[in-house]
């Protein structure tokens, strides 16, 4: 029995002196030292951003976009774009026809999500890069008539987008606060148009991991 308890501790006693020197190996080591550091600095980004589309009698129809982030030197972000039309029923392309009378209401709806990459280049100078999903359609509301039935109403979209989204942009940080520039593009279309383009804008908040 006595023979058992020394050598428990002589294991106990040996694996103390090889954790203290795996330890003192690794604050020695330069890559540990700069993931510790590098640990220790992260950075949390959060922001609100508007964006312009660059689309012709649409540049003040602005969805939102609403993004948090992670960075050291390098990490990774994800962001939400919406401008909270979520009314549905437009399934058929914009047609017109001898009962067409009237455009009753024109509404847009855009929504998306994306991740991506941050990059910490140079104080206080943030690069983003990112991939994701993206809608985009134009709603139109059409007044029509036809005899024996009277007025109704139909409902079409056009320069509609259902594609990949690709953005990239620059954020500066100015003590706590951030202002950020951006742009991206929808570049696939289910109606022929031209890629759809967007630059965004906006203002957050950075707060530091200083422990």
């Amino acid at each position: 029995m006595k023979h058992r308890i020394v050598i428990i501790i002589s294991c106990l006693l040996a694996l103390n002196l090889q954790l203290r020197a795996d330890n003192y190996f690794l604050l020695k080591n330069p890559t540990y030292k700069n993931y510790v550091y590098s640990a220790k600095e992260q950075m949390f980004l959060f922001g609100y951003n508007v964006s312009f589309p660059l689309v012709k009698n649409n540049l003040l129809i602005n969805p939102c976009e609403l993004y948090f982030g992670v960075v050291s030197k390098t990490g990774i972000y994800g962001k939400l774009k919406t401008n909270f039309n979520f009314k549905s029923g437009y399934k058929n392309p914009l047609t017109f026809n001898s009962e067409f009378r009237d455009i009753e209401k024109t509404r847009h709806q855009r929504f998306g999500g994306v991740v991506g990459v941050l990059m910490h280049i140079a104080d206080p100078v943030f690069l983003h890069f990112g991939l994701g999903y993206g809608y985009r359609v134009q709603q139109v509301n059409l007044s029509c008539y036809k005899d024996g039935v009277g007025a109704y109403t139909e409902k079409y979209y056009y320069n509609r987008y259902n594609s990949i989204d690709i953005e990239a942009g620059v954020i500066v940080k100015i003590q706590m606060v951030t202002i950020s520039v951006g742009a991206s593009v929808l570049p696939i279309t289910k109606t022929k148009s031209k890629p759809y383009f967007e630059i965004s804008s906006g203002v957050g908040i950075a707060l530091e991991n200083n422990d």
